[in-house]
């Protein structure tokens, strides 16, 4: 329903400029409503132009005043100030940055939300609904603007979650919210099959030695060791991770594939790719 929101003032061509709990509200309808357009906007506008308006310090590098609150309130683009134009998909970032407060910290704005999700555990994500929350919340967060899906886009997913497949939403996310999911899936995962391998050892000498197996194995092998592998498939299943591409660094196969393009380009040109 925000996300219905946030598509009709972009509509309009109105950025609504932030979204936290405050500004949130559920009408009579039963509906949920945005309330607060105190940092709202006609687009377009720069940067620089729309920290004026609502009044946000300017950053004084000689002086070394930040020139905002905590910076994790505001979304990449907002960093850099200067000519560059906002774009309503930065609406998204601000919700992406709501519901994982809801989602990971109880409803807390204080959290990091890069962080937050990075810190997710195994347990949450053996949950489907919220894996695949949580795997679009890495797309609502993207550092670059472009690469977020748009607010009407947003409502859509968010209303056929429940039945959408990971591997949906992954081939529509940008290389680099997946391979930023691969890693954390895979400590998740490993985490998660450690707990389940020391469970039942009850010596702590074997313990450190199972855990230290554990750590240095595919995750593929020590899937086959387990007794019950049923929790580590689960959260691998939720996550659309494949254990079979555990080794180094599981990145998308169009993410390979433009390695190789780029590799081949540095070879036709001189330059050393062995390390690519």
């Amino acid at each position: 329903q925000l996300a219905f929101g946030l598509d009709h003032i972009h509509s309009r061509g109105i950025l609504l400029g932030g979204l936290e709990a405050e500004g949130v509200f559920r009408g009579q309808d039963g509906l949920w409503k945005l309330a607060d357009f105190s940092r709202s906007t006609r687009l377009p506008i720069s940067v620089a132009d729309w920290l004026e308006q609502c009044g946000a310090p300017q950053h004084d590098e000689a002086a070394g005043n930040s020139r905002r609150g905590p910076t994790e309130r505001f979304p990449p683009e907002v960093a850099a100030v200067g000519d560059g134009a906002l774009r309503q998909e930065m609406d998204v970032w601000f919700l992406g940055q709501l519901l994982a407060g809801i989602l990971l910290e109880g409803g807390s704005m204080g959290c990091i939300p890069a962080a937050a999700l990075g810190a997710v555990s195994g347990e949450a994500l053996l949950c489907p609904v919220f894996a695949r929350l949580w795997l679009l919340l890495h797309w609502l967060l993207s550092d670059e603007p472009q690469e977020r899906p748009q607010a009407n886009e947003v409502a859509a997913l968010t209303g056929a979650l429940a039945d959408l497949l990971p591997s949906e939403l992954l081939e529509e996310m940008p290389c680099s919210g997946r391979l930023r999911i691969n890693g954390v899936v895979r400590a998740a995962a490993r985490q998660l099959a450690m707990d389940e391998a020391v469970a039942s050892i009850p010596s702590p000498a074997a313990r450190s030695a199972a855990i230290h197996r554990v750590a240095s194995l595919p995750l593929a092998v020590v899937r086959d060791e387990l007794a019950d592998s049923t929790r580590l498939d689960t959260l691998c299943r939720n996550c659309g991770f494949d254990l079979a591409i555990d080794a180094g660094i599981a990145a998308p196969k169009h993410c390979l594939r433009d390695a190789s393009t780029d590799a081949g380009s540095a070879s036709s040109s001189g330059e050393a790719t062995s390390d690519v």
